[in-house]
């Protein structure tokens, strides 16, 4: 019997834990979009023009 209850209190633990991750993870993934947003973008556009400073470079 004790290892029923043992066990009951591991699923409702992980259950609660699955309920918290699940909000944490909505209350930040804005946040996380416009850090990607920001620093991607950027990012992507110096290696975009970095591209077309090559010697030699010929567009078809």
């Amino acid at each position: 019997m004790p290892s029923v209850i043992l066990l009951a209190a591991a699923a409702g633990e992980r259950a609660l834990l699955g309920i918290e991750i699940q909000a944490k993870s909505q209350h930040f993934s804005p946040r996380w979009q416009r850090e990607v947003r920001h620093g991607l973008l950027p990012a992507d556009t110096r290696a975009g023009m970095a591209t077309y400073d090559r010697p030699g470079l010929v567009l078809q």
